[in-house]
């Protein structure tokens, strides 16, 4: 530490104090901060306190640490516990995580091997065979097949006849809706979206405002009278402890107009720690948002739509095939990432929303059409969400 006289060690507790000061009017609120007369919105306001905890962090190594104001040691102690709980919590749900992954891998390769053993069983062999089992009933199967077959994910030929498919979930669930969307009912959290909805597509690319790359592409698409929602689900994907893309430099193209600065700022600390979030695939969701901005903007046939990103999730009890639980401390903690991310993008031009699959279906068997309250019956009783 460079040696400085009592008078600069002076001034520099003082801009600490000052620091404390404003950083505890900007804490003390959790929607508005007032700030030099003005009030700004709480992202700013949490914006502001990391500046001031890095300035903080700075003062503290220019002056003997019996100088520092007790505040200041008092925040200090209490981010080293934070940190210390945070990296045990972290750790012990990313083990269970790669336990939970293990153990669906070798229930896989089991489930392999007894099917090349056994080619008479009622394991699926080909696409004809599987084709039969894959739908509930009202769901249009073969249109449903001929939409993946030219989706980009190629989904039939890989992963959907998997007893951890979350395709085979998703269209059995949103695809009963294919030829009838005026009949879903409004999605949980979206009942001011202007329902009923007008269209509904499946596995439907939305396209960023550039020509070239890869572009997103939704599970499902709902466009009502004010809204186009884009859709995201999730079924065991959280639990596995798969690694999460990023972004390449085009992202950071001045293109997202004023009212993307949530989804930005993930962006950005997605750049500096691609696993702050361990469960939630925030980088899908932040590309996801971004071209359906670009969608609403480009489009004429979605011309004067308020965007929505929409996330539905999965709660499973079990692993098929093991017969190993899915820890409540990996859902809570994706619960609480799902929090986390709708927090930093609350107030965009694309709305976030995010609900269970189970809150889903109990809403559909609580209205009014018998007919939907049987086929969410259905789908709780064969994919246990």
């Amino acid at each position: 530490m460079r040696k400085r006289t009592p008078e600069q060690l002076k001034i520099i507790v003082e801009k600490m104090q000052e620091l404390m000061t404003e950083r505890a009017v900007l804490a003390d609120t959790s929607i508005r901060a007032r700030v030099d007369g003005t009030y700004v919105s709480r992202e700013i306001a949490v914006g502001r306190i990391r500046v001031i905890d890095r300035k903080l962090e700075w003062h503290r190594h220019r002056v003997p640490a019996n100088m520092h104001p007790e505040a200041v040691n008092t925040l200090w102690a209490e981010k080293k516990a934070r940190h210390e709980v945070t990296e045990a919590t972290e750790a012990k749900a990313e083990a269970d995580a790669i336990d939970q992954a293990a153990d669906q891998a070798i229930a896989d390769a089991v489930a392999a091997a007894e099917a090349e053993k056994n080619p008479d069983t009622d394991v699926p062999q080909t696409l004809e065979d599987a084709a039969p089992d894959r739908f509930l009933p009202g769901v249009p199967g073969p249109d449903i097949e001929r939409i993946l077959d030219a989706a980009p994910g190629k989904e039939l030929e890989t992963k959907f006849d998997r007893p951890t498919s979350s395709a085979a979930l998703t269209v059995n669930a949103l695809g009963f809706f294919l030829h009838r969307p005026a009949d879903i009912p409004p999605l949980p959290g979206l009942e001011h979206a202007g329902w009923p909805a007008r269209s509904l597509a499946l596995e439907r690319t939305i396209r960023f405002p550039w020509a070239g790359g890869r572009h997103p592409v939704p599970d499902c698409l709902v466009a009502t009278g004010s809204a186009l929602v884009a859709i995201e689900c999730k079924r065991f994907e959280p639990f596995r402890g798969s690694d999460h893309t990023g972004f390449s430099d085009t992202f950071w193209r001045p293109v997202w107009g004023d009212r993307m600065v949530g989804y930005q700022h993930v962006r950005d600390l997605l750049r500096e720690n691609k696993d702050l979030y361990a469960f939630l695939d925030a980088a899908q969701l932040v590309k996801h948002a971004l071209a359906l901005r670009a969608t609403v903007q480009s489009q004429k046939e979605y011309d004067g739509l308020a965007p929505i990103l929409l996330y539905i999730y999965a709660e499973p009890d079990v692993w098929p095939g093991t017969g190993r639980r899915v820890h409540d401390d990996a859902k809570a903690r994706h619960r609480k990432e799902i929090a986390s991310f709708a927090n930093h993008v609350r107030g965009d031009e694309v709305a976030f929303s995010a609900c269970s699959y189970r809150q889903l279906f109990d809403a559909w068997r609580r209205g009014s059409d018998p007919g939907i309250a049987r086929h969410a019956a259905a789908l709780i009783d064969r994919f246990a969400p």
